[in-house]
């Protein structure tokens, strides 16, 4: 920074040293007149990169207007500066290097700013926004190469940028026109900004300027009024999203607190079982539900859900999944039936949503599990130290897709040390690097190799070598929700 300003020291006073030696090239009165237009270049410069790194310590691509702004800001500047003779005269470089700085700044600068515009009023009527930004990168890349390759910086006929810079003006009030509604605060700082800028480019044309201090133009002022404006807009376009932002996330939290309420917030105790769920969202809020509906120590229902879909709205099928489940419980001891109410109950109220489902009545009297799946995983048995899932065939079609689907009960006989895994198929879809799906026979024989852990660790292992398998840690997501639920019959 310290060498930095040495350099800008310099540049404001070696010009000057020419006129106490007697140069007729150099006097008091030129260094006077061109030393406010190069602090105006500097100055913007230096708002436009303080503005570039406001936008990378944001790291948002939703606030790209402020790297829209940024280059807009530098690249007036740079103009300014490249203008400036005090400047020319103080750096030994070829003068077409200024003339190529002025010129690239004078066809990048429009692009930008319609950009800039965009992020606040859109693509415009029939997307002539858009068309407007693709005729100036189309001018701009063609007028910058003919400069290059004929050596002239300014080749193109500067008429032509001015016609087009009156096609921004004629394109983006024909949009306000159509808006007619009020426009947004922000909107309204950038129209006034722009209007005095095309007020003061008009005033440079026609009037004589001696009003402003000499060395500067109306231009130059009103652009740097212009500049206030949009940055003020800027601040308030991202301060509103930032409050939006935490809006949304508290809401985010709520509805986290809300799924987190309707899951089961015990256990069911049973001398006949024991029972350990885990349930893992690959979001803040995920798309996985499970419950419990104990009758007794001998008889437990278990149903396991999976909605496709993340976020409030699977939150919200979650618990109306909960509510119908609750209301039906007479039905709790004849799964196909129970499942058929709850489809009937939901169809056409889940907005183009499914749901998957199972539902396992355990009766430990008789050693049976009464079974019946919408679309569901089926359920793992592990039994005499092999898993597999052969046991349970039942299928179905996935809840809320026609209201009068029938689902298939089926009873499957368990022995004492039997062990049951109910799972959502975010355990077996996820991918690794090379997109292979980590599947079903790697689950099955990771179950049997660790059929010794004891319920409540199982899971977890399983859970670590499938983050381990994907490339990912413990810490990372995976691709969708999981959930599984270990049951140990005892």
């Amino acid at each position: 920074m310290k060498r930095i300003f040495v350099l800008i020291c310099l540049i404001l006073v070696i010009p000057g040293i020419g006129f106490s030696r007697n140069e007729p090239m150099i006097n008091p009165e030129f260094w006077l007149e061109k030393q406010p237009e190069f602090l105006l270049g500097f100055l913007l410069l230096v708002i436009g990169v303080l503005t570039s790194l406001v936008f990378l310590l944001k790291r948002k691509s939703s606030e790209l207007y402020l790297l829209y702004l940024a280059v807009f800001i530098v690249g007036y500047g740079a103009r300014v500066v490249a203008d400036n003779e005090l400047l020319r005269m103080s750096v030994d470089v070829p003068k077409d290097f200024w003339e190529y700085i002025n010129a690239t700044a004078t066809n990048i600068l429009p692009v930008v700013f319609i950009l800039f515009l965009q992020s606040f009023i859109g693509w415009g009527w029939k997307r002539s926004v858009f068309w407007l930004l693709l005729v100036w990168i189309a001018y701009g890349v063609t007028a910058i190469t003919l400069g290059i390759f004929t050596g002239t910086p300014h080749f193109v006929d500067g008429s032509i940028n001015d016609i087009l810079v009156i096609l921004i003006i004629v394109v983006l009030g024909f949009n306000r026109y159509l808006a007619r509604g009020r426009p947004t605060p922000e909107g309204r700082i950038i129209e006034i900004g722009l209007f005095v800028f095309i007020l003061a480019v008009l005033y440079n044309n026609l009037v004589s300027d001696d009003f402003f201090p000499k060395g500067t133009t109306v231009e130059q002022i009103a652009f740097l009024f212009f500049v206030c404006c949009m940055i003020y807009a800027a601040i308030q376009r991202s301060t509103n999203t930032e409050r939006e932002y935490h809006a949304i996330l508290h809401d985010l939290e709520t509805a986290r607190q809300i799924q987190l309420a309707i899951l089961p917030q015990s256990l069911p105790v049973s001398s006949s079982c024991t029972i350990f769920p885990t349930y893992i969202p690959m979001t803040q809020i995920g798309g996985d539900f499970y419950t419990f509906h104990q009758v007794d120590d001998k008889h437990l229902g278990i149903l396991v859900a999976d909605i496709s879909g993340h976020g409030i709205p699977a939150a919200l099928l979650a618990s109306m999944i909960k509510v119908a489940f609750n209301s039906l419980v007479a039905h709790a001891d004849r799964p196909a039936l129970l499942l058929e109410s709850v489809n009937q109950a939901l169809t056409g109220q889940m907005d183009n949503e499914f749901i998957t489902t199972a539902y396992l009545w355990f009766n430990f009297a008789d050693m049976t599990i009464h079974h019946a799946s919408a679309g569901h995983p089926a359920p793992i048995l592990i039994r005499n130290g092999k898993a597999d899932d052969k046991s349970f065939i039942a299928k179905g079609i996935p809840i809320g897709i026609y209201e009068n689907t029938t689902y298939n009960n089926e009873t499957i006989e368990i022995s004492h040390g039997d062990r049951i895994i109910i799972y959502t198929d975010g355990l077996t879809e996820v991918s690794n690097p090379r997109g292979e799906l980590y599947g079903k026979e790697r689950l099955l024989a990771g179950l049997t190799d660790n059929r010794h852990l004891p319920v409540e660790k199982i899971s977890d292992h399983i859970l670590g070598k499938v983050s381990t398998w994907s490339g990912r840690s413990k810490s990372e997501s995976l691709d969708d929700d999981v959930t599984v639920i270990v049951i140990d019959v005892s």
